[in-house]
């Protein structure tokens, strides 16, 4: 019999947004392949319907057809397939500059001072399963005394019982405090994991 420890699985704070992208990304490549083939299809001869009267299509009725399946299809698509890539670039974005920020830039451990929520709820919020995303606040005092405050990004629960004496690592610009990346993930327990069972 396997333990309870063996099927747990590593558990991160930080909301995932990688599916919403991908569900942009997926309509997208559905519609815009659809209004193309559709608009591609009608051609002048072909027998339509208009009115219950029977009759081969005109070169106007094949123009204003592929322009409704192309415009409202294909546009859609588009429009999908547009912000799909944008989601994703931004997210891809910044994954880099997370990983340029721990290799190259400077560590600073700050305060938590509270765990507020966000306007974003996950979850079916009429039968009481959603949830609230939260940010984590926390506080460094510089050297030449200026206190700077810095927000995590998305977290799916609040991580500040499982912090270690309430500290955080913020990795920071080397010349400016900012761009930074609050690591709530490397600052629970100095290291170790929290795994949900």
């Amino acid at each position: 019999m396997r333990s309870d420890m063996s099927r747990a699985k590593q558990r991160s704070f930080l909301q995932n947004n990688s599916i919403v992208s991908l569900v942009f990304l997926i309509n997208g490549a559905i519609f815009l392949p659809i209004g193309i083939i559709a608009s591609l299809m009608m051609r002048p001869g072909m027998m339509i319907t208009v009115n219950d009267v029977h009759r081969p299509a005109t070169e106007s009725d094949v123009l204003i057809a592929r322009l409704l399946s192309g415009g409202i299809s294909g546009g859609l698509g588009l429009i999908f397939l547009v912000i799909g890539i944008i989601l994703w670039m931004r997210r891809r974005k910044r994954r880099k500059e997370m990983e340029r920020l721990k290799r190259e830039g400077t560590l600073v451990v700050a305060d938590a001072i509270s765990c507020e929520p966000s306007s974003i709820r996950i979850g079916n919020p009429r039968h009481h399963h959603g949830r609230i995303l939260s940010y984590l606040r926390c506080s460094y005092q510089g050297i030449g005394g200026e206190t700077y405050i810095f927000k995590s990004d998305l977290l799916r629960e609040d991580p500040i019982p499982f912090l270690d004496e309430g500290k955080v690592n913020v990795y920071c610009d080397r010349e400016h405090m900012t761009p930074y990346f609050v690591d709530v993930d490397e600052s629970v327990g100095l290291g170790s994991r929290v795994f949900e069972i």
